[in-house]
């Protein structure tokens, strides 16, 4: 990075850091994050937004390491143990994943996103048959465990709008996983339909016969990933005298394939927020958010005390 004047103090580099973001330059962002945490390497709020920025670009080794020293510096914030477990599945440490999930739930037993990642934790290889038929049944019990709880959270069912998972790894295991899914989407369905239920009314046909087909493709994925190089063909390939796709990126992290992705679009946005936010693309920024890539971003609730950590060190000159 280079810059007329060279940060000075751990709360600068931070600052030099989010600009790098805004600008699209993970690369530098990184650099810039690991000199703060080089400088206050007691700053948790430092160590997590390094944590997550190294989740993003998929060094999830180092990411690990940033995110256990955050949690153990701060213990008292289940989003940070959250966030270790996310890093800790990515590396095929779902044991020790759910262990940190259990900690966030002791802490917060009604942590919502806590609660469905320890429900549903999956590793992404497993050890034989069995190993996969262990963790396949404890994702059924899991899944369960969750419906019967539907009508507590339907209470406050905002926080499932900053939810951020994925059933992705279940189709590893190359079982019929249609009752599971089914079973998954009527849950989010009952909390999505309580937190928007404005959102959750039928939409009905403008089409007059004539006009293309509007069809619509959301992912923060749309970038050089499994999901990015799987999908880009079913955006570019469709037959434009019959359809009209927009595309929708809701990722903070930017590569070719997401140019790609953008010019096989007839309209292309990047929105970044809650599914709240990005369900109403007319009213969301179309630009990246400069603090939290892929899944987190300043309204998300696993990243949001982080956030507000730094804001408000930065009004105090601190970091604590």
């Amino acid at each position: 990075m280079t810059t007329a004047k060279m940060p000075a103090s751990a709360a600068e580099w931070v600052a030099a850091g989010e600009h790098c973001l805004a600008t699209r330059r993970v690369a530098d962002a990184v650099a810039c994050y690991a000199r703060a945490v080089e400088l206050e390497p007691r700053a948790w709020n430092y160590r997590a937004r390094l944590g997550r920025l190294l989740m993003s670009t998929r060094q999830f080794d180092a990411a690990e390491v940033e995110l256990r020293h955050a949690s153990a510096l701060k213990p008292d914030l289940p989003d940070l143990a959250v966030l270790h477990a996310y890093a800790l599945r990515e590396q095929n440490e779902a044991e020790a994943a759910i262990a940190a999930l259990e900690r966030a739930l002791a802490i917060d037993s009604q942590h919502l996103h806590a609660a469905i990642a320890e429900a549903l934790m999956l590793p992404p290889i497993y050890s034989g048959g069995e190993d996969l038929r262990r963790w396949r049944d404890r994702f059924e019990s899991g899944l369960a465990r969750l419906e019967a709880m539907i009508p507590a959270w339907q209470r406050d069912p905002r926080p499932i709008l900053d939810l951020e998972w994925t059933n992705f790894l279940l189709a590893y295991q190359g079982e019929n996983d249609l009752a599971l899914q089914r079973g998954y989407s009527g849950f989010l369905a009952a909390l999505l339909g309580a937190a928007v239920p404005e959102l959750s009314e039928p939409l009905g046909s403008a089409r007059d016969g004539r006009a293309r087909i509007r069809v619509g493709f959301v992912s923060a994925e749309f970038r050089d990933s499994t999901i990015g190089g799987y999908f880009l063909r079913w955006i570019t390939d469709l037959p434009r005298d019959r359809f009209h796709v927009s595309t929708f990126h809701t990722g903070a992290v930017t590569d070719d394939l997401t140019r790609q992705f953008e010019r096989g679009s007839d309209s292309f946005a990047q929105v970044t927020g809650n599914a709240d936010v990005v369900a109403r693309p007319s009213e969301a920024p179309a630009s990246t958010s400069p603090c939290c890539p892929m899944w987190a971003c300043p309204r998300k609730a696993c990243c949001s005390p982080i956030c507000a950590s730094h804001a408000s060190s930065a009004r105090r000159g601190g970091t604590r």
